[in-house]
């Protein structure tokens, strides 16, 4: 029971992180700024010290000569992380990526507070749920009684 608990709970922490809206754009291609307020939404699979990786329909060119930035929107805040090193992890679509960023410590630390306390509102709403599923459910099994059939040979 606890191991399908944990799984659940980890799948439902990805969702609520896939939920972040992530802006992708070009900031700069060949050492030039790219002036553009076009981007893309991408799907945020995780968040690493000084890598993110995300999940995008679009096959983004993944040589050192484009500098991507990210602009994180998380509940009423937003974070701008900016990086290049992009690589495509995978060769069918959706494509996944991870990318290096690079991002002032203490925007660092206000960012991980912020998606931290996320995580934790959302696991404790999950875990909430879950229990009140169980109890539900237990207390029904165990008050359903079955007919009793007789068989005869």
């Amino acid at each position: 029971m606890n191991e399908l608990l944990n799984t659940v709970r980890q799948s439902q922490l990805r969702m609520r992180l896939a939920s972040i809206e992530c802006r992708l754009s070009v900031l700069h291609a060949d050492r030039k700024p790219v002036p553009t307020d076009k981007y893309a939404l991408v799907t945020i699979t995780d968040i690493r010290n000084d890598t993110i990786l995300f999940t995008t329909p679009l096959l983004l060119p993944d040589e050192g000569k484009l500098i991507y930035g990210c602009r994180i929107m998380l509940e009423g805040t937003s974070f701008s992380i900016m990086g290049g090193g992009i690589k495509r992890l995978n060769e069918l679509s959706p494509y996944e990526y991870r990318m290096e960023y690079s991002l002032d410590e203490q925007e660092q630390i206000r960012m991980y507070a912020a998606v931290n306390a996320m995580l934790e509102t959302a696991a404790t709403s999950i875990s909430r749920a879950i229990a009140s599923y169980i109890s539900f459910h237990s207390r029904a099994y165990r008050n359903r009684s079955l007919p009793r059939q007789s068989f005869q040979i």
